[in-house]
């Protein structure tokens, strides 16, 4: 499979930064007690960001070896993925307990976007294969 890292992580970017300005604006609308902190922000799209193209790395060197079973591959490092994305946010609702609600949605938001477009970009690398 020739997976685009180059292409993914700058759509991934451009992804992002919307999803950092539409939460922004978003949460201000609806909440302002208890609005996110940009820096908590900041880390969780950082550390999304990161996981998704190690992800994407991965699948790319994996799928080189083992053609025949990409979606068992894609299964199981999504499950990995998933993982220690709610190992992330599990340790920070225990260390903050004030802001857990508006924190664990934006991180979910985030996360789910970035696993639709994730699949996206996947499937249409798929599809120029066969």
């Amino acid at each position: 499979m020739n997976l685009n890292i180059k292409k993914y992580t700058a759509f991934l970017l451009i992804i992002l930064i919307l999803l950092w300005f539409i939460n922004i604006a978003v949460f201000k609308l609806i909440d302002k007690s208890h609005i996110v902190t940009q820096n908590i922000l900041l880390n969780i799209y950082i550390f999304l960001a990161v996981l998704n193209v190690i992800h994407i790395v991965g699948l790319k060197f994996l799928f080189k070896k083992h053609t025949k079973q990409t979606g068992f591959i894609f299964m199981a490092m999504s499950f990995v993925k998933m993982g220690i994305s709610v190992l992330f946010i599990v340790v920070y609702i225990i260390n903050n307990i004030t802001d857990t609600i508006p924190v664990t949605m934006n991180f979910m938001t985030v996360y789910f976007v970035l696993l639709i477009y994730e699949v996206i970009f996947i499937l249409k690398n798929m599809i120029k294969i066969r």
